[in-house]
């Protein structure tokens, strides 16, 4: 499993305690990783805000392949 597909599932509440932890270890070993983390978290929310406000469902890899692309 991906880091991306770790944050999106810690996220949506998914992940198990030993995930959670990889995922603080690999947040906390670079300010890379936490600016990663940060970036990915913000695009789940805006898809989480088109879901809501215009219906739009992207699928969990186009938004995070947009984040592999910036």
């Amino acid at each position: 499993m991906s880091v991306d597909e770790l944050i999106d599932r810690a996220r949506r509440g998914e992940a198990t305690v030993e995930e959670l932890q990889r995922l603080t270890a690999w947040r906390r070993a670079t300010a890379a990783n936490e600016q990663a983390y940060r970036q990915t978290m913000r695009l789940l929310d805006a898809a989480s805000t088109l879901v809501r406000k215009r219906g739009i469902v992207p699928s969990a890899a186009s938004i995070l392949a947009v984040r592999r692309s910036s």
